[in-house]
């Protein structure tokens, strides 16, 4: 066993809703669970530990070569490798880390290294407090869990849920007295009496007893599984589920960030299908130079990646911080990344936000009672009625930590956020168990209700999870309409009609809008003529609505590119990722579009396998290479690039086993594309031109414009050192009344 040291419990924490006991408490009928507030939302800073470093090695390094390396620095093994392979090193006390960090980083024998970091929490059936449970509801603010288990036959039966937390109330066990804490006595909790529990490890204390002695695992693993029909407490998501608990947090909800890689591979071995984390890093989550995000983290980035190649989901929390960035491991593209609502589905105010958002579900806010149910708006689950490290005080002073005492309790973050989307990919799995992450991913995304503004946004990610409709996609049904909150009104000034223009192009919009009485949503091609707009295809006619066309084009060869913002089920392919590009051969355009689709490019074939790797821009040059566009920093083979840059792919195959070799064709801070607001994110090119259009303004020489416009550059030098002779407007949104709507792709004649 180890012993728990500060730096151990500074080593690993997780957002977590917990805190003292503090407003107020039912009185339990008999027989049932007294319902409790926990209103605290604990969410500290990130920090690393003095003098402590975490180096994965080289395949082929001996232990010899490292224990030699190691000796030389003076640095003594404090944690052996596990499953990860990340040795965790405790370095002489001195101002000279970093140097010696520089030093492992350039050694021929180290792949990885970097500070140890902390990680931390983020933290109608018959049962009797599940009118509490709002976040369950057939309501704006709940995720329609009633509807959806009308549905689903199996109530996620044959699936298995990894929680990597503080651990389970899942088994009477007693843990001997150690060094600094009492003899600890655990008891199985009753709400959860029933649940299969299967490969139980805590990573703690290196055995197979993986009890919690904090209290919030307890409470994630209610969300997801609790025992319900039972005439008693709560109920869960996916009640059919089994649960695998991998305790790698202490009761104070820290621990060792590398044995949260080992844990990610020790559920992916185990056979888990589903990995939820409701866990984090705060201060994480920023991409670094090469666009790379999580990096700082030793061995993280590794580990999602071999769960995610075993075709495991994995679910994170966003982070408590109310900050504009992601946290760690939710902000890596593998991971569907969670953020928290509230009753009146609005966000909440600590709910992390931004570019790697994916979803949002019901986490809370301990501030308001808007349900006027008499408690403050948390999720509520069965756990300790007393926080773990109050019982654990107790037990110091009677020599005895009894946990054995569970209330049903209130409590808030997007750690109480992330379990709710884990019991619904647990739900669709139940139903169909050959889907792969990307089609759970897509049936969660494609199906959430929109808060924010049309689609995807930084606030909202997709939106709030609806586990009806996400069932009814599965199973070929159609969604009822949601309930969703009264909009706010606003009024939309006239557009002033401007003078003929001379330019001609295809668009793709993204936002519906109408122009001329006509309305086009953002599935539709338009063609403008210089004076007008009509429909040029009706992405609807041949079964895309509801989804964003985020770039296309019309090769010399026929049909028509597309690739669309999200993973997308496509008629006659099947499903189809955001890095994906798909052919349309066309029998009729306009009004009545029809024709068969057909897949031209596997993105993943080709490196294209990150969140900010989905194409937003396409075009084919005469000689038969593609030009592509990202949403983010793309890295693919031979070339690391930026969002305002384009690559030029020269294929070698086409289709469902796409090959070729990756160039820069644009190199877009070379030509004065360097700001955030000059993403390009859409691209096409004729023989006069290199045509562009940004996500934001954009500032050139002598040039400015907004995301509605196309400009165009003149005598382009192409590759890694580029050149424009010249740069002029060639399209002017605002003049033709798109305001500020995007335009999502283009294509010039």
């Amino acid at each position: 066993m180890r012993t728990p040291s500060f730096f151990f419990l500074l080593a690993v924490s997780v957002f977590v809703g917990a805190g003292l006991i503090s407003g107020q408490a039912s009185r339990a009928s008999e027989n049932q669970p007294q319902l409790i507030e926990r209103n605290d939302i604990a969410a500290p800073p990130g920090q690393t530990i003095a003098n402590r470093i975490n180096v994965l090695f080289r395949p082929g390094a001996s232990p010899a070569q490292i224990a030699q390396l190691n000796a030389s620095h003076g640095a003594v093994l404090v944690q052996a490798a596990g499953p990860s392979g990340v040795h965790s090193l405790e370095l002489p006390t001195g101002p000279n880390v970093e140097a010696t960090l520089r030093a492992y980083r350039n050694h021929p024998l180290v792949l990885e290294a970097g500070h140890a970091l902390v990680l931390q929490l983020f933290a109608e059936p018959d049962d009797t407090n599940y009118a509490f449970q709002w976040h369950l509801h057939d309501t704006a603010g709940g995720v329609w869990a009633e509807s959806a288990w009308n549905i689903a036959t199996t109530a996620g039966s044959g699936v298995t849920v990894a929680v990597i937390d503080t651990g389970a109330p899942f088994e009477n066990f007693t843990r001997p007295a150690s060094p600094g804490l009492p003899e600890m006595v655990f008891s199985p909790a009753p709400d959860l009496a029933g649940t299969n529990f299967v490969a139980p490890w805590n990573f703690v204390h290196d055995d197979a007893h993986p009890n919690d002695d904090h209290g919030h695992g307890s409470h994630v693993i209610g969300t997801i599984r609790q025992t319900t029909n039972n005439a008693y407490g709560v109920a869960g998501v996916a009640h059919g589920a089994s649960i695998m608990p991998i305790k790698v947090l202490d009761y104070q909800g820290s621990g060792q960030d590398a044995d949260l890689n080992d844990a990610i591979i020790y559920a992916t071995d185990q056979g888990a299908d589903i990995i939820s984390m409701s866990l984090g890093f705060p201060g994480t989550g920023a991409p670094d130079g090469n666009g790379i995000v999580c990096g700082e983290i030793v061995g993280l980035n590794a580990a999602i990646d071999y769960a995610a190649a075993n075709g495991v989901v994995l679910i994170a929390a966003a982070g408590n911080d109310g900050g504009t960035i992601v946290s760690c491991p939710a902000a890596n593209p593998h991971v569907i990344a969670v953020g928290a609502t509230r009753f009146d589905a609005q966000v909440s105010y600590y709910s992390n936000h931004g570019s790697e958002l994916d979803v949002v579900a019901p986490g809370g806010d301990p501030n308001v009672d808007q349900n006027a149910d008499g408690f403050s708006d948390g999720v509520v689950q069965e756990t300790y009625c007393l926080p773990g490290s109050f019982i654990i005080l107790q037990g110091i002073f009677s020599g005895t930590a009894i946990f054995d005492g569970f209330c049903d309790v209130f409590m808030s973050g997007t750690s109480m956020a992330t379990p709710h989307v884990a019991g619904i990919a647990a739900l669709l799995l139940g139903e169909d168990s050959s889907l792969s992450p990307a089609q759970v991913r897509f049936y969660l995304e494609s199906t959430a209700r929109d808060g924010g503004v049309a689609g995807w946004d930084p606030t909202f990610g997709w939106g709030l999870v609806d586990a009806n409709a996400a069932l009814i996609a599965l199973t070929g049904g159609v969604p009822p309409t949601a309930i969703v909150p009264p909009p706010t009104a606003t009024t939309v000034p006239p557009t002033a009609t401007p003078t003929p223009d001379p330019s001609t192009f295809y668009f793709s919009l993204a936002d519906d809008q109408s122009f001329g009485g006509v309305a086009f949503a953002d599935e539709d091609i338009v063609f403008f003529d210089g004076t007008g707009f009509s429909l040029y295809f009706d992405g609807s006619d041949v079964g895309l609505a509801g989804l964003n066309l985020n770039a296309f084009t019309l090769p010399d060869t026929g049909g028509i590119l597309l690739s669309f913002s999200a993973a997308a089920s496509i008629p006659g392919i099947g499903t189809v990722d955001d890095s994906d590009i798909v052919l349309f051969t066309a029998t009729s355009l306009g009004n009545v579009t029809a024709g068969s689709f057909s897949l031209y490019f596997d993105g993943s074939d080709v490196g294209l396998t990150r969140k900010q790797e989905g194409i937003d821009g396409i075009a084919v040059l005469a000689n038969g290479n593609i030009l592509i566009s990202t949403i983010g920093n793309p890295s693919v083979p031979g070339v690391r690039a930026r969002d305002e840059d384009l690559l030029e792919f020269t294929p070698t195959a086409l289709g469902s086993a796409t090959a070729g070799s990756w160039n820069w064709y644009l190199d877009g801070s070379d030509v004065s594309l360097s700001s955030s607001s000059e993403d390009v994110d859409a691209a096409t090119l004729n023989a006069a031109g290199l045509y562009l259009s940004t996500s934001g303004t954009f500032n050139l020489s002598g040039l400015s414009g907004a995301r509605e416009d196309v400009f165009v550059c003149t005598a382009l030098t192409p590759g890694s050192a580029s050149a424009c002779a010249a740069w002029s407007l060639f399209f002017d949104g605002s003049l033709w009344g798109l305001g500020a709507n995007n335009l999502d792709a283009i294509y010039v004649p």
